[in-house]
């Protein structure tokens, strides 16, 4: 009987350690397909200077920058593009103001929207009057 008991104890544990795992795989998975958000925030720093509306910081490399440019080019709307692999000082400063990583970062106004997704770049643009 102790056996018994024991056998039902070790696979109840396995049964909870299997579930915890997979919800931790499914809020990681939820986390990486989430899409891009947008934060409103202090962004007269990333405009000093500036005679552009729309400020990018990109990589030459990533996929999600290069359709960012080709929309705005599309749209006609006229970017500052600044590269966060070149070893620029003041570049470095603004993008390391971003609370949130990757690229691109596309600020507009009062609002910096993380990553692209078309939707919310329209909606983004409308909003600050660029479209």
């Amino acid at each position: 009987m102790k056996a018994a008991h024991k056998l039902i104890a070790q696979n109840l544990a396995v049964a909870v350690l299997c579930f915890g795992l997979g919800m931790l795989m499914y809020e990681g998975w939820q986390q990486l397909n989430k899409g891009p958000t947008k934060t409103v925030t202090d962004t007269s720093a990333h405009y000093e200077g500036v005679q552009q509306k729309v400020v990018m910081y990109s990589t030459q490399w990533c996929p999600y920058c290069q359709q960012a440019r080709r929309f705005f080019a599309e749209q006609n709307i006229e970017v500052l593009e600044r590269d966060i692999e070149q070893d620029d000082v003041l570049i470095n400063r603004l993008y390391s103001s971003i609370e949130q990583k990757g690229v691109p970062q596309i600020v507009i106004g009062h609002l910096i929207v993380h990553g692209f997704d078309e939707q919310v770049l329209r909606a983004s643009l409308e909003q600050q009057g660029l479209l």
